[in-house]
């Protein structure tokens, strides 16, 4: 996607930004388009869907900034990107045929090593950010959020592709390969019951969506992959990412570690605990959908390699299951 410089110059117009100065591309990002808006009052980011504009969408996009307005109304400790309303006095707008928002540009140091990903501190991290959001007003509505459904759906939609191309390429074959077990996993998935507490999960916890400032957390970023879930789901990503080891298997003592540091700071259930393996397959699962059939931003061997990521986890997890062995 691009931004002309007349339609930035619309945009920091709207929203009061000042006079533009400069504008350029954001290539990071795997849902959505950034661009970094440099004016007199200072650096801003203007955020574009990748996804279809429509009312689901727009219903989304205005769940999002009005959850990281409240958490900044209620004294989050850490940067955030706070929405910047425009001139009409909404935190959305449109151009082009697109939605987008507004911020100002969270200062700071982004790794992309996640080894240098510090789990105390984002545990406690976490751990904050879901006091906060417990207390969020939720509406009813749950249109747009994942459902279950959409995984035997998916799964369909996978097999039909699958039987009806001729000439497959490496993704294609990685996934007939692996199709048993992920059919396995989307069968367990709805049987699970994580309760009936629901929040605002972040649900993307990569380390270049955590803000760093000598080596500690001082922010978090990217609230775009939100959704109205168990608060689980925030450590179950979390462990899949840092807690786990090189072939992808549940790495007991990290995950212990990080669930300690939690604990510090919000208690857990011991049967909370019991999900957690299976919420990884639940996100993984959507994973698999997401890269297999709908991301077409990210290249070949990126895709290939979160198809892996993904799928590797569901079954070594699995297995585990199958042991009796859930935490």
């Amino acid at each position: 996607m691009k931004l002309s410089l007349k339609d930035a110059k619309k945009i920091a117009d709207s929203h009061s930004l000042g006079k533009v100065i400069d504008i350029k591309p954001i290539n990071e990002g795997l849902s959505n388009y950034n661009f970094d808006l440099t004016s007199k009052e200072g650096d801003f980011i203007i955020r574009f869907s990748s996804f279809k504009s429509n009312k689901t969408q727009l219903d989304r996009l205005k769940l999002q900034t009005e959850a990281i307005s409240f958490l900044n109304g209620r004294g989050f400790e850490y940067k955030i990107p706070v929405p910047i309303r425009n001139k009409k006095g909404s935190f959305i707008s449109k151009i082009d045929d697109k939605y987008y928002w507004v911020y100002r540009k969270v200062a700071g140091e982004v790794y992309s090593d996640i080894k240098k990903m510090d789990i105390k501190q984002l545990a406690e991290l976490i751990a904050k950010y879901h006091k906060i959001m417990r207390d969020f007003p939720l509406k009813k509505t749950t249109a747009g959020f994942y459902g279950e459904s959409g995984l035997k759906e998916g799964l369909l939609e996978i097999k039909n592709k699958l039987n009806n191309e001729k000439v497959k390429d490496d993704i294609d074959l990685y996934m007939q390969k692996n199709l048993d077990i992920f059919e396995k996993a989307i069968k367990r998935v709805p049987t699970i019951n994580y309760g009936k507490e629901v929040t605002i999960a972040h649900s993307d916890w990569y380390i270049g969506n955590v803000i760093y400032n000598k080596d500690k957390i001082i922010g978090l970023i990217d609230f775009d992959l939100f959704e109205i879930t168990t608060y689980l789901k925030d450590i179950a990503c979390a462990i899949q990412l840092y807690c786990f080891t090189k072939d992808n298997k549940w790495d007991k003592k990290a995950a212990e570690e990080f669930i300690k540091e939690y604990e510090k700071f919000s208690p857990l259930e011991k049967f909370d605990k019991y999900h957690l393996k299976d919420l990884i397959i639940r996100e993984s699962c959507y994973g698999v959908l997401v890269f297999y059939l709908k991301n077409k931003k990210v290249n070949e061997k990126k895709r290939l390699f979160m198809l892996n990521w993904f799928l590797s986890s569901i079954k070594n997890l699995m297995e585990d299951i199958e042991n009796k062995d859930y935490y």
